[in-house]
């Protein structure tokens, strides 16, 4: 189990990558690649994902918990897509009372959406296996 704490940094570090998230719209054609893309692999390498224009904001936070933040366009409207794993993606995954002080942080209401992702690294050490994250889209018209 990982210890999580949200430090006044790793509150004010959250907001900021959300208004970058929000100033930088990824547009529906590029989500629909990348939706291709996760759909025919068994995990994601963060880098190698199919169009340069993705980038998320991510925020590494106390005790190394690494939060991803990125708006986009989804058939439905625009959505806040947040994914979090813990200091051990490989071993844990996050609990809901973790989930849900970062839903506050963000002031988002309930997700529209949640999954979890394999996610890998180039990192040979790894075997390419990196562990999982839980993934969240939210309405961007909920609360902002």
């Amino acid at each position: 189990m990982s210890v999580f704490v949200l430090t006044p940094d790793d509150v004010k570090n959250i907001q900021n990558a959300k208004q970058l998230a929000l100033a930088n719209i990824i547009p529906l054609e590029v989500v629909r690649k990348l939706a291709e893309s996760v759909s025919s692999a068994n995990g994601v390498i963060s880098g190698n994902r199919p169009d340069n224009l993705y980038n998320p904001q991510e925020v590494v936070l106390t005790f190394n918990w690494r939060l991803n933040l990125s708006c986009e366009e989804q058939p439905n409207g625009l959505c806040l897509h947040i994914s979090l794993s813990s200091p051990t993606p490989d071993k844990t995954l996050p609990r809901v009372e973790t989930i849900r002080l970062i839903q506050e942080v963000l002031e988002c209401g309930e997700p529209l959406h949640v999954w979890v992702e394999n996610f890998k690294d180039a990192n040979e050490d790894t075997k390419g296996f990196a562990g999982k994250a839980v993934n969240m889209l939210f309405s961007v018209m909920a609360k902002n």
